[in-house]
């Protein structure tokens, strides 16, 4: 994947996604089930194939800054300070705007 932040996505088939820095270093082994672009110091990461609901943010070091203890089906980068999400929602799907704690701040209409 393109380099965001300094560090590029990379898969590993069999093992998982990974991070590498601008010299082809692991900073984050391959083992997340997926993981989106760096944006402000974040990445919205999926972090197991068994669980692909269970969604956090981690840091350039693969740390979990923010965790979502709820289903999240898409996470999208943050921007500002603040994300959105997409979650489940009664027989669909909804979006919500999240702040840098995690906290719902904002909800899309259904429809």
């Amino acid at each position: 994947m393109p380099f965001y932040e300094g560090l590029a996505s990379v898969y590993v088939d069999g093992v998982g996604w990974g991070v590498i820095d601008k010299t082809g270093a692991y900073v984050i082994a391959p083992r997340l089930a997926g993981i989106g672009p760096f944006s402000d110091g974040l990445a919205a990461a999926q972090l197991s194939e068994h669980d692909l609901y269970r969604w956090a943010y981690i840091d350039h070091r693969g740390k979990e800054v923010i965790s979502l203890p709820f289903d999240v089906e898409f996470a999208w980068p943050f921007h500002a300070g603040n994300a959105w999400i997409r979650v489940p929602y009664l027989f669909s799907s909804r979006t919500e705007e999240i702040d840098r704690r995690g906290r719902v701040i904002a909800v899309s209409p259904v429809g």
